[in-house]
């Protein structure tokens, strides 16, 4: 097997979609040709920009169970074969109101428009980042509301720079 790759990929998926979604993992081969690899899939992760994972994020037949919001990897192990990646691009919820100027070292509040702590939805993480991309430690917490995250970063490396929260 020369390389693995997910199918479809990138993957588009709104919320209702979530349960009906698939992936399927095609080897390629030296010779030009492709072979299901589907069987020998042990594991599948999926992982966001910031480097989360979640694991176990597919069934045994590639239907998916978990992903982040936004775009995200997925990663398909395969046994005695190499790894396969594809990309996802989930729209599950809108982004959440956050105040329009952010003051360095001060915590940051996020108001969603409904609750990420039931199911289908799970808060997991938050990330500050300044203009330029560079992230900032943070802690996040989600409020009893279910629909408030309040983001506190730790550390932040200047003063009066641009800075982002998802």
């Amino acid at each position: 097997m020369e390389s693995a790759e997910i199918f479809p990929s990138p993957l588009a998926l709104a919320r209702n979609d979530l349960s009906a979604a698939r992936v399927s993992v095609l080897g390629r081969l030296a010779s030009g040709g492709a072979r299901d690899l589907a069987d020998g899939v042990f594991e599948y992760v999926v992982t966001d920009p910031a480097g989360h994972d979640l694991p176990a994020a597919a069934d045994e037949r590639g239907r998916l169970l978990r992903v982040f919001n936004g775009r995200s990897t997925l990663d398909a192990q395969v046994f005695g074969g190499p790894p396969a990646t594809g990309f996802i691009e989930a729209a599950l919820l809108d982004n959440p109101l956050v105040p329009a100027r952010i003051e360095v070292g001060r915590p940051v509040t996020a108001t969603f428009l409904e609750t990420v702590s039931a199911p289908p939805l799970q808060f997991v993480s938050a990330r500050v980042a300044t203009a330029d991309g560079e992230e900032q430690r943070t802690a996040a917490t989600l409020e009893d509301d279910g629909k408030t995250v309040t983001v506190t970063p730790a550390g932040c490396s200047r003063a009066g720079g641009c800075w982002s929260c998802s």
